[in-house]
């Protein structure tokens, strides 16, 4: 019966154990969890490709490079602790990976390759770190769980329909006040989402949500004044973005008008108050 966690040992034959050969277990069923030593530095392409049962991968903190189809088609992969080191995810290295949804991306990340995580449908969040510069074609198409993604200022190249297919993914938001050079106008083929520069856009607490494009204008009512109370002129604000357009001015109290004693636009008696009104008749006190 074979063991249903594999940790494959730092030394083989008094040898430390550095790679791990191309397809090395591919296609290997009945394992659901695989720790890699951090003796190894190369972990070659496919090395874990469609095996059926696997869940969970720990690497070693000594890998920088995620090769190509590394766990393409594995249906039941959930999480895989990536090394700090991490420097570039290759072509298809997470392609079909249907179950995957807890994946922390290094903050080290230069690069994400070819459909590297193609279909990868229960991805609902992802965090791309200032310093990544490239994303190739397809990397995320088919990822429906994500809904907003916020891109790094550091990205030059974006190349085609990076995000086709991700039906619920509805804004994007950028760093950059245009597009780069390096990104082809095509990026955002196959994906309806919205695109905020960063003039649009802010975080509060944490969360990055867009100013519309034009504020919304929402009228602050206008409030008389009293005898005795102050009021206050019209104003506006936007109810999105939260923001004062048309200030309110304070508007002074009218004071009382008083004819024999009583006020005229409240009916205050002068007497019952205990005030002393010394202006004529028509006058405001």
């Amino acid at each position: 019966c074979r063991d249903k966690k594999v940790v494959i040992p730092a030394l083989y034959l008094e040898n430390p154990v550095k790679e791990i050969a191309e397809s090395a277990f591919e296609e290997l069923s009945g394992v659901e969890e695989v720790i890699v030593p951090d003796s190894v530095t190369v972990i070659k392409e496919a090395a874990f490709a469609s095996c059926p049962d696997l869940k969970k991968v720990t690497l070693s903190k000594n890998v920088t490079t995620l090769s190509r189809y590394l766990f393409s088609e594995c249906p039941a992969l959930e999480t895989v602790v990536l090394p700090e080191g991490l420097l570039s995810v290759e072509s298809y290295a997470f392609s079909g990976c249907t179950a995957l949804e807890n994946i922390s991306l290094p903050s080290g990340i230069e690069s994400i390759g070819l459909r590297a995580f193609e279909d990868c449908v229960k991805i609902t969040s992802l965090t791309l770190h200032e310093g990544l510069t490239t994303i190739e074609r397809g990397a995320f198409s088919g990822c429906t769980g994500l809904t907003d993604l916020v891109l790094p200022a550091s990205l030059s190249t974006v190349k085609a329909s990076v995000f086709s297919d991700c039906e619920n993914l509805a804004t994007i938001f950028l760093l950059t006040g245009s597009l780069p050079e390096g990104w082809l106008s095509t990026w955002i083929s196959g994906c309806e989402a919205t695109v905020f520069f960063k003039n649009q856009w802010s975080y509060v607490n944490g969360i990055p949500p867009p100013f519309p494009p034009e504020h919304l204008y929402e009228t602050l009512p206008f409030v008389a004044p009293t005898c005795d109370s102050t009021g206050l002129t019209a104003g506006s604000y936007c109810p999105i973005c939260k923001v004062i357009l048309v200030a309110q001015e304070v508007i002074p109290a009218t004071g009382h008008t008083l004819k024999d004693g009583v006020c005229i636009h409240c009916g205050t008696v002068a007497e019952s108050t205990g005030l002393t009104f010394d202006r004529p008749a028509g006058e405001k006190y």
